[in-house]
């Protein structure tokens, strides 16, 4: 999972509240931790930090923050960049020295600069200085999968994966946003770029934020501008859709294959969420596919038989030769989890899938590092009316 944090400010911010902001987070990446301060221009310090989670190459080199082979661009980085490996290819000048997908992305910035995001195939939340240019960078990737918080106050911005990190950080007001409620009562949950906080905000998906340490004339020190649209990709292929039925399934089942695929690279234990449903059974079948070894797959029932799906998790699992673990959930195990929920959601959130997410989410925990699972579908193929 991984966790970042940081900040730009000229308010004196000690390595030690650094520190302690990123250690918030120890449950997003209990393997490594890493946190540096440096001097800027404009009277400005620069804090990043990192807590680790260690998918790719697993050895100290991926250790974060990570710098360039030259020093000039340092970077923090959650997520994971599906094609650095092709990437690296066209970066064969560069003198790596790690095998995971963060040096990819120093590389990428140091021969594209900032529009090297737009070659990231990924899900990702990147904080990166540049020294030359005295600028740091915010990126999210497209679709908003990793979450990126900042908080601004005057001319300082403080930013984390999480909520937490901004809570600690010395000087924050923890004045709430009351204007969002009636969003939140409609939704469920608070839509970026809003939070439950008046002062903080969500960088939104597909959004870069610069901040200029020493704006020229007419310059703004802060901008943020969009890399990619979701109505723009919508506009584009619309404009020349596919109309023959067998070419459109077979273009699909081609692009969800490799994207399986894509998303099951990893120096750790992998697995599947399979709940027996059209998504998850269908993403696990192509992990299958795609792998030499039965795939691990989780799932949780309950003792409640109207709402126990478990039965059609494991015919699915049956049919497929998976590795099957299942978990039969009581009332009380239920129960005892919503007083710990939000530790880990830091804002309000309405959704009642939380709870079986997070209890399959500890059942695979046990045996795997990273697992895949069916989310999006519903989005994409208008599973319920509301879509």
């Amino acid at each position: 999972m991984c966790g970042i944090s940081g900040f730009i400010s000229k308010r004196r911010i000690t390595l030690e509240d650094l520190t302690a902001m990123n250690d918030t987070m120890y449950h997003r990446g209990p393997n490594d931790s890493g946190a540096e301060i440096y001097d800027a221009a404009g009277g400005y310090a620069v804090g990043f930090a990192q807590r680790r989670l260690s998918i790719m190459d697993l050895s100290p080199l991926g250790h974060q923050p990570m710098h360039a082979a030259d020093k000039r661009v340092s970077v923090v980085f959650n997520g994971e960049i599906y094609n650095f490996q092709e990437l690296k290819k066209e970066l064969s000048g560069y003198p790596f020295r790690s095998q995971c997908d963060t040096e990819v992305i120093l590389a990428a910035y140091e021969k594209w600069g900032i529009d090297c995001v737009s070659r990231f195939n990924g899900m990702f939340a990147i904080a990166l200085y540049d020294r030359d240019a005295q600028e740091v960078y915010l990126v999210r990737d497209r679709i908003g999968k990793k979450p990126l918080y900042y908080w601004e106050d005057g001319e300082n911005l403080v930013f984390a994966s999480e909520l937490k990190p901004i809570l600690a950080c010395p000087g924050f007001d923890r004045k709430l946003n009351p204007d969002i409620l009636p969003v939140f009562l409609y939704q469920q949950y608070i839509p970026e770029p809003d939070t439950i906080f008046e002062q903080v905000k969500k960088l939104c998906p597909g959004t870069i934020l610069r901040f200029r340490l020493q704006p020229d004339n007419g310059q703004k020190r802060r901008e943020c501008f969009s890399y990619w649209s979701i109505k723009e990709s919508y506009q584009k292929g619309i404009a020349d859709p596919v109309t023959d039925f067998s070419q459109a399934k077979a273009e699909l089942k081609a692009i969800l294959q490799k994207s399986v695929k894509s998303r099951m690279e990893a120096d750790v234990p992998l697995g599947t969420f399979l709940s027996g449903g059209y998504d998850s059974s269908l993403m696990t079948a192509m992990a299958q596919e795609a792998s030499e070894a039965p795939v691990k797959t989780f799932s949780i029932g309950f003792e409640e038989k109207q709402y126990d799906e478990s039965g059609y998790a494991s015919a699915v699992a049956k049919h497929l030769g998976t590795q099957h673990t299942e978990e039969i959930i009581s009332e009380k195990q239920m129960l005892e989890l919503v007083e710990s929920i939000p530790q880990y959601f830091d804002e309000p959130m309405a959704d009642s899938s939380e709870i079986p997410t997070m209890l399959v989410s500890a059942l695979a925990r046990k045996q795997v590092t990273v697992a895949l699972s069916g989310d999006g579908g519903d989005e994409f193929f208008c599973g319920y009316q509301m879509y």
